[in-house]
C-alpha cells in the first residue's frame, strides 16, 4: 500500500493480505472461469476496530506483505487471476489483477 499524500495515511489490517491467514479476500479464478475454494479460518470481529488493528503509512511512504495463497485456499496446478476483493473494513478499494501459474509438484 502506498501513501502517495502529504498527509499520514491509515487502514485497518483485517480482511487484508497484512493479517494474512484469517478471512476471504481475494479472488482467484482459473482458466475456466472457476473460482478456488476458500479453505481458511473466518472470524467475527468486535466493531470498531481496537487501534492495535490499523497500519499506519507515513507520508510519501509504502507497506508491502508476502503471503502464500495456498495456506487459505484450495489451488491446483492451473492458471489463474488474482485479485484483492478489499473493501469493507480495511477501508482499501480492490486492487489490480495478476495473472499467475501454479505448477504441479
Amino acid at each position: 500500500m502506498a501513501n502517495h499524500s502529504d498527509t499520514m495515511q491509515r487502514f485497518c489490517k483485517w480482511e487484508t493480505p497484512f493479517e494474512p491467514f484469517l478471512g476471504k479476500y481475494m479472488e482467484i479464478i482459473d482458466v475456466q472461469g472457476n473460482e478456488a475454494e476458500f479453505t481458511g479460518p473466518m472470524a467475527k470481529r468486535m466493531m470498531p476496530p481496537p487501534e492495535e488493528s490499523y497500519i499506519q503509512v507515513s507520508p510519501h511512504d509504502s507497506v508491502s506483505t508476502v503471503f502464500n495463497l495456498a495456506k487459505n485456499y484450495s489451488i491446483k496446478p492451473g492458471k489463474y487471476t488474482v485479485k484483492y476483493t478489499g473493501g469493507g473494513i480495511s477501508g482499501l478499494e480492490p486492487g489490480n489483477e495478476i495473472k499467475i501459474v501454479v505448477l504441479g509438484k
